[in-house]
């Protein structure tokens, strides 16, 4: 789980980024650079969608949320 240091107080929390892979102004490779840089991030790429791929492919979002959500983290 990434680490985040909150006025000296350190959290563990995890962390999921989500990237749309057709978006053409938050382009998904930029999304997995963020979650290169967050130490144990999450990254998970929706095919088919643009910008808006909440809209566009929920089904998927929701699947990728659900399993992130879902998931039991050890530190």
């Amino acid at each position: 789980m990434p680490l985040i240091d909150v006025g000296g107080v350190r959290l563990y929390v995890p962390c999921l980024v989500v990237g749309f892979a057709d978006d053409l102004i938050a382009a998904a490779a930029l999304g997995r650079q963020v979650a290169t840089a967050i130490p144990r991030a999450r990254y998970g790429e929706i095919p088919d969608a643009g910008h808006h791929g909440y809209l566009e492919q929920p089904g998927r979002v929701n699947a990728e949320l659900f399993q992130f959500l879902s998931a039991k983290e050890t530190a």
